[in-house]
């Protein structure tokens, strides 16, 4: 016999496509220009400090053993609530967790731009990276349940440049913040201009999603009810797992950026974070409360490739990206010099994706849609941005313009063609009532994986430094003033010293290009599989009783009583929408 939740997914599955299909272009449109603009905060907001952190260190006196907190307590809280976001939005909605991230991430920009100290500074980046988490796995799901699914390529690129160009635009403005003389462009301006776009991003997804009914697991009466489900149904021992196992793994490699892998504190915390992790897999899988990480993705096969594909192609992406500025400013750029390396980079990944996203769309047209468009975009993205990495690790001191700009465009070309086609292969391989913890799942893999990036490759250029830079020069000499390398008076020196930085990145850009081609092998065996049409969600799982042929089982559009008495008696609330009113004597008094 169906249980009233499976009944109740359906229903709401049907109403949520019912909606999508005649939700106005207007509200569609402002909520993915709302919706992007959140994205673009939360998403830069990472990346910001990398530029501008040596302002603001010099400012609050920040200690040296608190320097590193300041960056860490965003990206730790952020990659830490992933999964836990998915389980809330599928509890308390999801419009309501993205409002309260909103909100949330306003008020920890404000308190960033007025911290008088250090500790309060690490604190408020805490709040914001907590509620950048909300952010971004809100935004992907809202905007991908107001639209349906065989229109959400061609809806696909607004995410997909807003991801892009963050990655490149953190450290730019961190440039500009940091390096202006005036008083009205300090470092605490760059974290207070946030709240006006917090502010319009808020109304705009207000106004734009005010009458869409989201899907919602839970319809609570009180408080109480609300509390009694939670402590009932929340997997507690699953998000302890996964979150001391992530921030095991991210404080560990946060460290080796810097004291490499001899650090026997780092190794400890790799290896408690990576037991956390499995144990963590292993739970989920057999739990019987309402897990994290739902259990159909260990069971999808596309599911699991997306995961490791996007792993790799992440980290590559990450590492790309950073120590591609490092290279710029070893040339002699000033950090807001550096962006502009980066132009060919983030505009050709950008650009990218609108074609991209016209191919899947159209090529989805036809009567049989499945996901084999989004496929091939996704392991051609991945094939170019191997060749894209391979021909960056011919980048040296010596590199012309024409190098220097054509090799990191074909890798952001690259790179473009896959932010948004692995989230549509995975949305379509799981169901509408997974969407939430799937993309909670999604986002805390890729956001592993900047971090373990961005670190392994600072490890490689570490070692790489420490091992071959002439006997008068330190590390420390280095990284504190790469765009004053060029000036070394010393020619021997200057190119010997230069010749050791390029070598180093080009290691990193070499462990960057296979990851991102064993991607493209695992993507190769994604299967294909039809697309999510409105009549294969709508369709409900209907109730089996003994004679089948005999009685009516409860629709998907009428009032069911049936409870799951392993996962508790439910609010009458919850089945929606009710049966319609009795209007005749015979409905009133039936025989």
């Amino acid at each position: 016999m169906a249980s009233a939740r499976q009944v109740w997914s359906a229903s709401q599955a049907s109403r949520l496509t019912t909606t999508a299909e005649t939700l106005p272009f207007a509200n569609v449109l402002l909520a993915h220009v709302g919706g992007a603009a959140a994205l673009f905060l939360a998403t830069t907001d990472a990346t910001l400090l990398a530029t501008i952190m040596p302002t603001i260190a010099e400012q609050l006196h920040v200690p040296p053993a608190q320097y590193t907190w300041v960056s860490v307590a965003y990206l730790l809280a952020q990659t830490m609530l992933q999964p836990v976001y998915g389980q809330l939005a599928d509890k308390l909605g999801r419009k309501a967790i993205l409002v309260a991230s909103i909100v949330g991430f306003m008020i920890g920009s404000a308190l960033t731009a007025f911290a008088p100290s250090t500790a309060v500074l690490i604190l408020s980046r805490a709040l914001s990276g907590a509620a950048a988490a909300g952010i971004v796995s809100s935004v992907w799901v809202i905007l991908s349940e107001i639209v349906v699914p065989s229109k959400r390529a061609a809806w696909s690129m607004a995410l997909s440049c807003t991801w892009c160009t963050s990655a490149v635009a953190g450290p730019v403005l961190g440039g500009v913040f940091a390096r202006s003389g005036h008083s009205f462009l300090s470092w605490r301006v760059a974290f207070l201009v946030n709240v006006p776009i917090c502010i319009l991003a808020l109304a705009l997804v207000l106004v734009s999603l005010r009458r869409f009914k989201f899907p919602e697991r839970r319809c609570y009466l009180t408080w109480t009810d609300m509390y009694r489900d939670i402590r009932a149904h929340f997997d507690f021992v699953g998000m302890f797992l996964l979150m001391g196992g992530t921030a095991c793994v991210l404080l560990a490699f946060s460290r080796t950026a810097a004291t490499g892998w001899n650090d026997r504190t780092s190794i400890a915390l790799v290896v408690v974070g990576v037991a956390c992790l499995v144990l963590a897999g292993l739970y989920e899988a057999r739990t019987e409360r309402d897990a994290l990480i739902p259990p159909s993705l260990w069971q999808s096969m596309s599911a699991s490739v997306v995961f490791i594909s996007s792993f790799l192609i992440t980290f590559a992406f990450n590492a790309g990206t950073f120590y591609l500025a490092v290279y710029a400013q070893a040339r002699g750029a000033s950090p807001l010099e550096a962006g502009y390396y980066l132009l060919p980079y983030s505009l050709g990944s950008s650009a990218i994706s609108i074609p991209t996203a016209i191919f899947i769309d159209r090529a989805q047209r036809g009567t049989k849609k499945t996901t084999l468009p989004p496929k091939v975009a996704f392991t051609v993205g991945l094939g170019v941005a191997a060749v894209g990495f391979g021909l960056m690790t011919m980048l040296d001191v010596h590199s012309s313009a024409f190098e220097r700009a054509f090799f990191p465009l074909v890798a952001g070309l690259g790179i473009g063609m896959t932010f948004h086609s692995p989230f549509q292969i995975l949305t379509n391989a799981v169901g509408p009532e997974d969407l939430a913890s799937t993309t909670g799942a999604f986002f805390l893999v890729r956001f592993i994986a900047t971090t373990v990036g961005v670190s392994t490759g600072g490890v490689i250029l570490t070692s790489v430094l420490q091992n071959d830079l002439p006997s008068n020069f330190t590390v420390d000499q280095v990284m504190s003033d790469l765009n004053g390398l060029v000036n070394i008076p010393d020619t021997t020196t200057r190119d010997a010293v230069l010749a050791v930085v390029t070598r180093a990145l080009s290691i990193i850009w070499m462990v960057c290009c296979p990851m991102a081609g064993l991607a493209c092998l695992a993507a190769i065996c994604i299967p294909v599989t039809p697309v999510r049409s409105g009549e294969q969600v709508a369709k409900p799982k209907r109730a089996e009783t003994p004679d089948s042929s005999h009685s009516t089982s409860p629709s998907a559009t009428e009032t069911v009583h049936t409870v799951d008495l392993e996962k508790g008696p439910l609010p009458d609330c919850l089945v929606v929408p009710p049966a319609p009113l009795a209007t005749s004597s015979d409905e009133l008094h039936p025989h």
